[in-house]
């Protein structure tokens, strides 16, 4: 009786799991598809309603006569000035939620510019080792998975690893597609609990979700004082 208890509710957890895993699949579908309304909304809305107020004020600055009130055009050109950078937050921001670069050009492309951005912004030195496909692209589900599991183990980089420099690998191998981010930092234990300025698990366990999500594995090798790689393998 007791083994037959044990099997059934070893059963009931495999279930159980299967269910959580398809529920995290649909959910982070459902979120890439809101980043992706998002995105192009910035682009359809806002980014053209700031373009054409940039025209605008060009034009009225174009049409000032001569002995207008120099204040005035240094007015507008400011107007211009802001105009401008808000046309290019929106831009990043659209790229950050969904890169127009990954449906357009694939994930290679799309790692390289969201990798160069990065390094731009935190001052890290970032080398790339992509592989360019030999077969056709990944299934877009598998491409958006392994792109979020990049810019999360970058961002476990920037906050926590001190390190000066990362790498990321994506290597095409038989049957499969590997990716790879490892960085020169402090390291940690992933086994230990989790406490004063060492990361949360919870990034780890989404980067896993992600994998597991398309079929894939995604694993954490660290030490402290040798650095951190976050590799993943998902199905070709």
């Amino acid at each position: 009786m007791d083994v037959t208890e044990r099997r059934r509710a070893e059963e009931t957890i495999r279930e159980q799991a299967g269910q959580l895993l398809q529920l995290s699949a649909r959910l982070a579908q459902i979120a890439e598809s809101e980043r992706a309304d998002f995105a192009r909304m910035l682009h359809d809305t806002v980014g053209q309603n700031l373009t054409g107020l940039s025209f605008q004020l060009h034009a009225l600055l174009n049409g000032l006569p001569p002995a207008a009130d120099l204040k005035a055009r240094e007015r507008i050109l400011d107007c211009i000035s802001m105009v401008s950078d808000m046309a290019d937050a929106a831009r990043e921001l659209g790229d950050i939620m969904r890169p127009s670069v990954l449906d357009d050009h694939g994930l290679e492309a799309a790692i390289r510019e969201y990798g160069d951005s990065f390094a731009a912004r935190t001052g890290l030195a970032l080398r790339h080792r992509v592989a360019q496909p030999a077969g056709p692209r990944l299934p877009r589900g598998a491409e958006v998975a392994i792109f979020r599991i990049v810019q999360e183990a970058l961002t476990n980089v920037a906050r926590h690893a001190k390190a000066t420099e990362v790498v990321i690998s994506l290597d095409e191998i038989p049957g499969r597609f590997r990716l790879e981010v490892a960085d020169n930092g402090a390291g940690f234990d992933p086994a230990a609990p989790p406490g004063g300025g060492e990361r949360r698990p919870f990034g780890i366990l989404l980067m896993q979700r992600r994998a597991e999500a398309v079929g894939g594995s995604c694993r954490v090798e660290s030490r402290p004082g040798f650095g951190t790689r976050v590799i993943v393998e998902v199905p070709r």
